[in-house]
């Protein structure tokens, strides 16, 4: 029954994400800007002052591994199928979390089909940087469940790699990490400090994080505090003191450290100043609110109901006091609930939790005030056991930040350690009793979540391998199978741009057509929302270049660009003027028009007929 669950569960999610892989295709195309940036890179562009990303060097240094250590061409076909390794590594690592915490074999495998399901959002953006952090945090889950000085300098590793990957992410599992080993620490004044400052971060690190979006932004910052202000407090009073507590700390900074002048280092050598890696690491991401954002709604009512449970639970961990058997180092429960009693509740919230964050991520709104819950149990624990249960919490709260200033499909991403705890709690919920003779309720409940997950990938279809459509015949997407009309119509635009132009820029951003078509981009200057991040330098590097190639052309859509762009002056700059308004219309498809320069003196040829108007003097 074990192995027929890990092998139907691995199927399942391969079959899943496959499926997924090869029938969605996102119109805002941040598939077609990554694979610009990562072409750019690998062709020998030095990052952020010739290859423009809002990204750390350490997501392209894992990419060009990658794609070098597989020989793969940068295609949308390479970019999924490296996705879709991700996916599963990082499918598989939550389930083996899951096993290494609860020794549950059933229960794991429903874990990593959750996971996999869960993550559903990686085919909307393949190539992005947050197949590489879910990998991460998987992979900082699954180190937090062995003891010693190599995990602790691994978790360390793993946050400067975050870090160097995407700054607000790695500073949340940095604070995550830093609060389970402070818990860990003997007591005395120097923990009450390190906890003291924890608390303030937990409250008051959202307010200081929002404040150019407040009020507006208020129920989502309450929300946040509160969750990780109940977190930290709770993990506080539960943890149990580690064996080398100071040991520990010492190695994950130093791990951290080691990383980061590694990462570094080879920026250093590729050429990069430390000034440009600061700016590209750093700066650029704290402005990011300012140029764009898209805020998580959080309703009154929901945020007073996360201070309410939180508080609550809190209030049951105070309650269950502390008094601490020294000679046993044990804590007896001393709060008046029934243990059965608390017992059912963490195994409820659990049960409830796995399905809401499946069907939507954003639904992670819900269950973050209850995170206390899952540490009710920790202090008959050892040290060994009580590590990773503190380390999913803490990066449960923490991660839930990611969702500013954009909350996008990161909101899976960051969902992805909450589901894991809602796992534990299953399994904490349910250790030690005894259903259906020898089965544990653990494994009946794993066995019915897997069911639940397989029966909803069965149920929609989404495991088939058979598509509606034929393959596409795009150049380098033979993954993609995608609707006859679309298709017909990229193709046809794709015809036409190969047959006619020496040069392709975009706007808003779509660099999509830049590799169905094969013709190349002005520079390295890539973005899909260029209108609003581009510096005025940036900008004027491609005007001058679709200016000097009479053969330049640019792919425009009126409905995508005003999208991105919110107010007037997103359009008002030499370069959105000149796309816009001084290079003519010669075809289009779909909403989409391919513009020439305003002096052409070809004749336009038509890919599906021949020559056709000639192109000469300006619009």
């Amino acid at each position: 029954m074990r192995w027929a669950a890990v092998t139907g569960a691995a199927l399942l999610a391969y079959l899943f994400a496959r499926h997924a892989l090869s029938t969605v295709y996102k119109t805002y195309d941040d598939e077609g800007y990554m694979l610009l940036s990562l072409d750019h890179y690998l062709r020998g562009g030095h990052l952020y002052t010739e290859v423009f990303t809002q990204y750390g060097p350490f997501f392209f240094y894992a990419q060009a591994a990658v794609f070098g250590l597989l020989r793969l061409p940068v295609t949308h076909d390479s970019g999924r199928l490296v996705t879709l390794l991700f996916w599963m590594a990082s499918a598989g690592l939550g389930g083996w979390f899951v096993h290494r915490v609860t020794r549950n074999t059933v229960l794991a495998a429903a874990a990593g089909l959750a996971v996999a399901v869960l993550m559903h959002d990686l085919s909307f953006e393949p190539g992005h940087p947050q197949q590489e952090i879910l990998l991460g945090l998987m992979l900082a889950c699954v180190v937090s469940t062995f003891g010693g000085r190599g995990a602790m300098a691994l978790l360390g590793a793993i946050g400067a790699a975050l870090v160097f990957t995407k700054i607000n992410v790695g500073a949340f599992y940095l604070a995550a990490l830093g609060f389970t080993l402070v818990c860990r620490l003997p007591e005395g004044w120097g923990r009450r400090i390190l906890v003291g400052l924890s608390l303030v971060y937990a409250l008051g690190f959202p307010v200081a994080l929002m404040w150019r979006h407040l009020p507006g932004a208020s129920g989502f910052c309450v929300l946040a505090a509160a969750a990780a202000g109940g977190t930290f407090l709770a993990a506080s009073l539960e943890a149990p003191r580690g064996a080398h507590p100071l040991r520990d700390l010492y190695y994950a900074a130093a791990g951290a450290a080691a990383g980061a002048l590694l990462i570094a280092g080879e920026a250093m050598r590729e050429g990069m100043s430390l000034a440009t890696l600061m700016e590209g690491v750093v700066w650029t991401p704290m402005r990011h609110p300012g140029v764009f954002s898209m805020v998580v709604g959080v309703g009154a009512g929901i945020a007073a109901l996360a201070v309410i449970v939180t508080g609550s639970l809190v209030g049951l961990h105070l309650s269950a006091d502390g008094r601490r058997d020294r000679a046993a180092g044990r804590v007896q429960h001393e709060s008046g609930v029934p243990l059965e009693r608390l017992r059912d509740l963490q195994c409820g919230i659990g049960l409830i939790a796995i399905p809401l964050l499946v069907a939507a991520a954003f639904n992670s709104a819900w269950i973050l005030p209850f995170l206390p819950l899952g540490l009710l149990r920790l202090r008959d624990a050892g040290c060994t056991e009580a590590t990773p249960r503190l380390f999913v919490a803490c990066l449960s709260a923490t991660q839930f930040l990611q969702l500013y200033p954009v909350a996008g499909t990161q909101a899976a991403v960051a969902a992805s350690p909450l589901l894991l705890w809602a796992f534990v709690c299953i399994h904490d919920g349910t250790d030690g009793r005894v259903f259906l003779a020898r089965l544990r309720r653990s494994t009946v409940l794993g066995g019915l979540v897997l069911a639940g997950c397989a029966g909803t990938i069965l149920g929609t279809g989404t495991c088939a391998q058979t598509y509606p459509t034929p393959a596409s015949k795009l150049r380098g997407a033979s993954w993609l199978h995608l609707p006859a009309g679309s298709e017909a119509g990229y193709r046809y635009l794709a015809g036409e741009i190969r047959a006619n132009c020496d040069m392709l820029f975009t706007m808003p951003g779509m660099g999509s057509f830049n590799f169905w078509s094969g013709v190349p981009t002005p520079n390295g200057m890539n973005l899909t929302v260029w209108v609003r991040e581009f510096t005025p330098a940036q900008q004027q590097s491609i005007l001058d270049a679709l200016r000097a190639d009479p053969r330049a052309c640019a792919v425009y859509s009126d409905e995508t660009t005003k999208r991105w762009a919110n107010t007037p002056e997103d359009l008002a700059s030499p370069l959105a003027r000149y796309v816009r308004e001084e290079m003519p219309k010669v075809a289009g498809r779909m909403g989409y028009e391919i513009r020439v320069h305003p002096r052409r003196g070809e004749r336009w040829v038509d890919a599906t007929a021949g020559p056709s108007t000639a192109m000469g003097g300006s619009k």
